[in-house]
């Protein structure tokens, strides 16, 4: 290599600032005594080696380019993801997509638990698959795509396929009393979800778990349990109402107040025949027995002060009797008269041209009024505060006959036996707090005819403690359950009639307490009439009943 001198040079501090080449040269350099410029004009390889390798790095960056676009694939999967859980039916339903960008399409092979599939559709860049007929338990799903120009491309996803309800496993709750603390336990299949009406229930690592509550619910509960496939398993139940055994008799108002009459009475409880009373607090022509403090009672001018209420119980107790406070619902001539001519029409169940009050019975009052249900629960709330044990409603129900004939204000078309269920909530939810329980008397037939008199028994077994049917012989037709003759064969339709109850309330937590028959219409009714309806209700299970005579007289004999 040469060195060439250059002209005009400056130096400084023994660089060279500034240099004037001769105006032939192209590339020079100048060097001072410490430092030295290389000019290439000389012929040096250096650059053609420098641009020739940048080529070929740019060479080899642009092939590797091609070659990782030629050899890329992009899989995008919708309607399955790895490790997920599927039902069968939701399978078969919905298409499993695979959207397919790169490789060798045509040549791609799809394969389930190591076996090639060809039931799938390859229609431009997307396979459409679907997992139809598949059985429970965890499958494979593998794709291949062949690459453009080597090797493969794999992918595999992993999946549970389960059809079955997860385990639910709850024994059948033990009755309980009414203001008792309730424990359930239980068994969950371990990882599903667990709810209690709603709210979630920890479960421990096997899936056992433990519901404790402050008091039996008032209605039924549910418990539902979801998998990770989304199978519900469902318990829908109720804690059995532990009502007491009951043997009891009516007490009208008026004969409670009849010295004669209520020595009968207690010389009943005092020979131990029976343990409870049946009390008259409201009765079916509207009159109030008790000395209730009632606006409306009074208003109405309903208020027969019969007997101080508190006094009665007090005295019943002593003797170690429960107290059951009856209560005539919606029929009510009193209230029905009153409110017609006070402008209170809305409160009256009316003929169909809204003209008079239906006649029917002296007259119903209108059971979808908050206004006639708040009569009614302030009397039950107020016999509740003065020591009551129950409150059984009667007459708990519509008018029986076509009810396209008879103007309900504020019904519409809501079923009329939603209006009775929602008022015993109502009731219930407005007595348990006292721990009083409450009981609605029922029709021997609205166990298989609920439309006739909107008394539909599992709803109203649901908002109640227990259910009171009036299974009287004499008011059965002939022919029914089989039964020739039912007021001359008590026993025999009892114990049929009451089957049914049995069966309607079953899962809804109310007890049975039937009504039987101690009085006489065409049938001479005596000691072993009574007895065989006591002796029916008693080999059906079922812990009490409750004794009708509206002469509040009774058979001594069929008691004992």
């Amino acid at each position: 290599m040469s060195y060439r001198p250059m002209r005009n040079t400056v130096i400084r501090d023994g660089m060279v600032v500034r240099a004037v080449t001769n105006p032939n040269t192209r590339v020079g350099f100048a060097r001072s005594e410490d430092r030295t410029r290389w000019n290439m004009r000389s012929g040096s390889p250096l650059l053609p080696l420098l641009l020739m390798s940048i080529v070929a790095v740019g060479m080899v960056i642009g092939l590797w380019f091609v070659v990782r676009q030629t050899q890329r694939v992009t899989v995008t999967v919708t309607g399955l993801d790895d490790g997920s859980y599927r039902q069968p039916g939701d399978l078969a339903a919905t298409p499993i997509w695979i959207d397919v960008q790169g490789g060798e399409l045509e040549q791609t092979r799809l394969t389930l638990d190591g076996i090639e599939r060809d039931d799938f559709l390859l229609a431009g860049e997307r396979i459409t698959w679907i997992g139809d007929g598949l059985p429970d338990g965890e499958h494979t799903l593998e794709l291949s795509v062949p690459r453009k120009l080597w090797g493969t491309w794999e992918s595999e996803w992993t999946f549970v396929v389960d059809g079955e309800p997860p385990l639910l496993d709850l024994p059948s709750p033990t009755a309980s009393a009414i203001d008792t603390a309730v424990t359930l336990r239980g068994r969950v299949e371990p990882g599903a979800e667990l709810t209690f009406d709603g709210e979630p229930v920890a479960a421990a690592a096997d899936g056992s778990f433990v519901v404790e509550l402050d008091e039996p619910p008032l209605e039924p509960f549910e418990l539902v349990a979801v998998d990770k496939a989304g199978n519900v398993a469902t318990i829908e139940t109720a804690i059995p109402v532990d009502y007491p055994p009951t043997r009891a008799v009516h007490v009208s108002a008026a004969a409670w107040a009849d010295p004669k009459l209520k020595a009968g009475v207690m010389s009943l409880i005092d020979e131990g025949l029976i343990n409870t009373v049946e009390l008259d607090l409201k009765d079916e022509s509207g009159e109030i027995g008790f000395d209730s403090s009632s606006e409306v009672g009074h208003t109405i001018g309903a208020i027969g002060r019969y007997y101080p209420l508190r006094d009665a119980v007090r005295e019943l107790h002593d003797k170690g009797v429960r107290v059951i406070g009856r209560i005539v619902a919606f029929r009510d001539p009193l209230l029905v008269q009153w409110a017609w001519n006070n402008g209170q029409r809305d409160w009256v169940i009316q003929t169909a041209d809204g003209k008079a009050p239906l006649s029917r019975d002296g007259g119903f009052t209108n059971y979808a009024h908050p206004e006639v249900h708040e009569y009614l629960l302030s009397l039950a709330v107020e016999a509740a505060s003065m020591g009551i044990d129950d409150i059984l409603w009667d007459y708990i129900r519509r008018p029986d006959g076509d009810p396209e004939k008879m103007r309900v204000t504020g019904r519409g078309t809501t079923p009329s036996s939603e209006f009775i269920a929602s008022f015993l909530k109502e009731g219930r939810e407005r007595l348990r707090p006292y721990g009083v329980y409450q009981g609605a008397s029922v029709f021997g037939i609205a166990a298989t005819r609920p439309d006739q008199i909107a008394q539909d028994i599992p709803a109203m077994a649901a908002n109640t403690d227990y259910i009171a049917p009036m299974l009287y012989p004499s008011h059965w037709g002939r022919g029914e359950y089989g039964v020739d003759h039912p007021e001359a064969q008590p026993g025999e339709i009892v114990a049929a009639s009451l089957l049914d109850f049995q069966t309607a309330v079953e899962g809804k937590g109310a007890a049975l307490v039937p009504w039987l028959q101690d009085f006489t219409l065409r049938v001479p009714y005596g000691t072993t009439e009574v007895r065989e309806q006591i002796e029916a209700v008693d080999a059906a299970g079922v812990h009490g009943f409750l004794l009708w005579d509206p002469h509040v007289t009774y058979n001594v004999d069929a008691l004992r």
